[in-house]
């Protein structure tokens, strides 16, 4: 089941302190199949936590964390090209960190057939 959360902070530095907490749950607790992210999406610094279904306990604390700033729901592009950058990490290994630098862009929309 396809599982999809994401959250909307004032500042920057609410939404890294946030995701570093949901790192941190993801990587200490049970075993799970979720990625986090803490990217900006019209100049608003969101964080997303997406894959399969977290436990109950997972979810609860999850949700808990997200509750610091504002749920919201991405436009559908956005969680689909969250959706293929983890399918494309997910190849490196259990746990896959990558940390950009404000600017990176990734492509929206959906993906060419002859790009994967």
């Amino acid at each position: 089941m396809a599982f999809a959360m994401a959250a909307r902070f004032r500042t920057p530095k609410r939404a890294q302190a946030i995701y570093r907490q949901v790192e941190q749950a993801l990587y200490q607790g049970n075993p799970s199949d979720l990625s986090a992210y803490n990217i900006v999406f019209d100049s608003v610094p969101h964080v997303v936590v997406l894959g399969e279904q977290p436990s109950i306990l997972l979810l609860e604390q999850l949700t808990r964390l997200l509750e610091a700033g504002q749920p919201t729901e991405l436009p559908t592009d956005v969680v689909a090209t969250l959706r293929r950058r983890r399918e494309q990490e997910r190849g490196k290994g259990r746990w896959v960190e990558g940390h950009y630098r404000p600017g990176l862009r990734l492509p929206v929309g959906p993906t060419k057939p002859d790009q994967g």
